[in-house]
């Protein structure tokens, strides 16, 4: 069986990727973190703690990600997640890119600046988004023509939530939390 990898959406002169990927079974325990490489990605990672908590460790600071929290990551941001209670910890992680498309418009820079200036700050998320997450994570159940429009638009619904809570650190009314 085959299974959706990327969804894309185009919006205006923005197009977003949410990719698919998995994480490993445990996060590391504080004492074996040192052992483990910080990484970066081209992407944005979205960090939702379903349950427990999570230290994220960056080259300039360490956050930590508590129970109904998300945590954006830039790309190339370095960084490296140490399970506070790893046993506990449930994440859910998306995979998101944006790029401009061939038509210059407003939206890009304004997209581009929230999510940047909302970067490595851990922000309480609607239970909503959780469960975008959720279904976005789940896609060879909707590798079908219906499913794949189920798909889109829960995408949808994730990016609009995302950038609803996300519109506090919009540049253009020149305040962030």
């Amino acid at each position: 069986m085959s299974s959706i990898r990327t969804v894309s959406i185009d919006y205006g002169d923005t197009r977003f990727s949410i990719y698919l990927i998995s994480l490993p079974g445990k996060y590391q325990t504080p004492d074996t973190a040192t052992t483990h490489v910080m990484h970066s990605h081209f992407y944005y990672e979205l960090h939702y703690a379903s349950r427990g908590q999570c230290l994220y460790r960056f080259s300039d600071r360490e956050v930590l990600l508590q129970e109904g929290q998300m945590l954006l990551i830039p790309p190339g941001q370095h960084h490296l997640s140490v399970g506070k209670d790893s046993e506990s910890y449930i994440p859910q992680v998306l995979s998101l890119s944006i790029s401009a498309t061939e038509n210059p418009g407003r939206f890009y820079p304004a997209f581009l600046s929230m999510l940047n200036a909302a970067a490595m700050k851990p922000i309480t998320g609607p239970l909503a988004v959780a469960g975008y997450i959720n279904i976005l994570q789940q896609r060879p159940l909707y590798d079908c023509v219906p499913g794949i429009c189920r798909l889109k638009a829960a995408a949808a619904c994730f990016l609009s939530d995302l950038f609803h809570l996300l519109s506090p650190y919009s540049t253009e009314t020149g305040t962030s939390p």
